[in-house]
């Protein structure tokens, strides 16, 4: 199991973590988005945007994958997990 924060998904941290973050969701190597709201006076809460932004990168059916998963996570429930892919390593001057 493995989770991203919706900051880097949103580009709040970077453009080249924001392309790794979208890298690892359309390789099916995440399967949580997380809040990182446990320090709320320095980071906005992204979890809007951050759905908004899974919704634009993959279909309907992983946008409610990612959904479900967050429930199953809190109830003790096993994790749907997508077809994992490595990701080709980029060249030279690439974003990461």
């Amino acid at each position: 199991i493995s989770q991203i924060t919706a900051s880097s998904l949103v580009g709040i941290f970077g453009k080249s973590v924001q392309a790794f973050s979208e890298d690892i969701v359309k390789n099916g190597l995440t399967h949580l988005i997380a809040s990182d709201a446990h320090y709320l006076p320095g980071r906005k809460y992204e979890m809007s945007a951050a759905f908004s932004a899974l919704e634009k990168l993959m279909d309907h059916r992983h946008v409610r994958t990612f959904k479900h998963n967050a429930k199953a996570v809190v109830n003790g429930d096993s994790i749907m997990r997508f077809d994992e892919k490595l990701i080709k390593k980029r060249k030279l001057f690439s974003k990461y």
